[in-house]
């Protein structure tokens, strides 16, 4: 009797392939300038439970306050500030299960979003004097403040009509909401102004993907640009010499952090070994942190789909695609891995770092003892060459 073959031929043919793209894919997820440092430079500080409260610090000021949002006794999500004087206080809600702080400016003022009896959520102002007084909206019945301008303004986004479109705005005492407009799709939201008036966000042009933007002072929107046609680009903030930090697509739903310098040029950085990565700030001094993906994790769709049929063949964690919170120093051209700049037996993996500011403190995200938790990374001592 002729034996049969178990395994068919176009199976070896699949299993010949998978192995020669991993083979391709590792080599092309080495980094490009690859970095291990490990020196201690960073001192963890857990910001997972203030004022005895379940909390999530997203944003902080100058002077020692720190905002975002906590859990309360009954699962509901309210808006918080605690500096070491005072303690902490409830920001207050409008009757909705969920309020968040955004962001705070040194003179206390802070602006976020909290829903309503009804669940939809309103951008809002507060302040010592006034409490929590709600924004307004464009229209639509949600909109949310994400951040306050060096000119005493706020920005954020809103919908114009039910929730369909949703649009960037500016808000200011003297002219209230403002609807900045798009590239000519349905979508756009604006995240930081820098010291001159310019603006940084993103937006749909008509039938296209998200471009990152900017407006200028007189609020006219220019698109930044991406690196093809029907690839993306995001633009998260914009520093005092023009520099925006963000990301782009090199194909598509896969990006690699990027700068753009004050020209409008983009300067792609690359990653940590991974496909993906993205900045989420950029300082005056060219500092730039974020996240990406490592060299453990293949976001191939095809090689994906070989392994989900064959198995992981090769036992080195190939699904694993957490990312791991990303430095890069312009200045040097140099990346490093904030996981290898804390101590090893701190229990802590650094998965996103979300600002820095111009002392090198850090507000990041990550997981401790397999905890989500967010943090601060206090610098003990410079960045070595």
């Amino acid at each position: 009797m002729e034996r049969q073959n178990s395994f068919p031929p176009w199976k070896w043919i699949v299993a010949l392939a998978i192995v020669a793209g991993l083979a391709l894919l590792a080599y092309n997820l080495l980094p490009t300038k690859p970095i291990i440092q490990t020196e201690v430079l960073y001192r963890v500080i857990d910001l997972s439970e203030i004022g005895g409260k379940k909390t999530k610090v997203i944003a902080y000021n100058g002077i020692g306050d720190l905002v975002g949002e906590y859990e309360k006794l009954d699962g509901t999500k309210g808006a918080f500030l605690w500096n070491e004087k005072d303690g902490f206080q409830d920001l207050g809600d409008f009757g909705g299960s969920l309020s968040r702080a955004n962001a705070i400016d040194d003179n206390r003022w802070i602006v976020g979003y909290s829903q309503d009896s009804t669940n939809r959520e309103k951008a809002f102002q507060w302040t010592e004097e006034t409490g929590m007084v709600e924004l307004g909206d464009l229209g639509g019945d949600i909109s949310r403040a994400y951040t306050i301008t060096p000119r005493n303004g706020i920005l954020g986004e809103s919908t114009t009509e039910g929730v369909a479109k949703s649009h960037a705005f500016i808000w200011n005492a003297s002219e209230g909401m403002v609807d900045l407009g798009t590239l000519g799709g349905d979508f756009s939201s604006a995240s930081v102004m820098n010291a001159h008036g310019y603006i940084v966000g993103n937006s749909f042009p008509k039938g296209g993907v998200c471009h990152g933007v900017i407006w200028n002072p007189s609020r006219e929107i220019s698109d930044l640009g991406s690196l093809g046609p029907n690839l993306a680009s995001w633009a998260w903030t914009i520093n005092t010499h023009h520099w925006i930090s963000g990301s782009v697509e090199y194909e598509r739903n896969k990006a690699n952090a990027a700068l753009w310098d004050a020209s409008g040029e983009i300067h792609v950085i690359g990653s940590l070994g991974g496909a993906s990565s993205d900045f989420c700030c950029v300082t005056d001094e060219l500092i730039a942190v974020g996240w990406s993906e490592t060299g453990h994790g293949f976001q191939s769709r095809i090689l994906l789909k070989g392994l989900e049929y064959f198995g992981d063949i090769t036992g080195k964690r190939l699904l694993d695609r957490t990312p791991h919170g990303f430095l890069y120093d312009w200045n040097t051209g140099r990346g490093y891995d904030l996981n290898h700049l804390i101590a090893e037996d701190a229990g802590w993996v650094i998965n996103k770092a979300v600002g820095i500011n111009s002392a090198g403190k850090i507000l990041a995200e990550g997981s401790h003892l397999g905890k989500q938790k967010t943090c601060f990374l206090e610098p003990l001592s410079p960045l070595s060459d």
